[in-house]
């Protein structure tokens, strides 16, 4: 991965609705929130149906919010920087 590329991922992720997100069945299908404590606090998506490489999809999404990316990403930058 190009250090363009992970920067702009990094820039994308600052900007998105922070972490911890989740996943689960709602009215509206599958959907992925914002959870704060006990709380959703922002709807991120959602599929209509249920397979499941959809709910697999839906793991995967609510398990890469932008708040572990974030952190994903200063892991990678503090290893470059201990490597010179």
């Amino acid at each position: 991965m190009t250090k363009e590329k992970l920067q702009e991922i990094k820039e994308k992720a600052q900007k998105a609705t922070p972490g911890p997100w989740i996943s689960g069945m709602s009215a509206k299908g599958m959907s992925v929130w914002q959870f704060e404590g006990r709380t959703v606090t922002e709807w991120i998506c959602s599929w209509q149906g249920i397979s499941p490489q959809r709910e697999y999809n839906m793991d995967y999404i609510s398990a890469v919010d932008p708040t572990t990316i974030l952190a994903l990403i200063g892991r990678i930058e503090a290893l470059e920087k201990s490597n010179g």
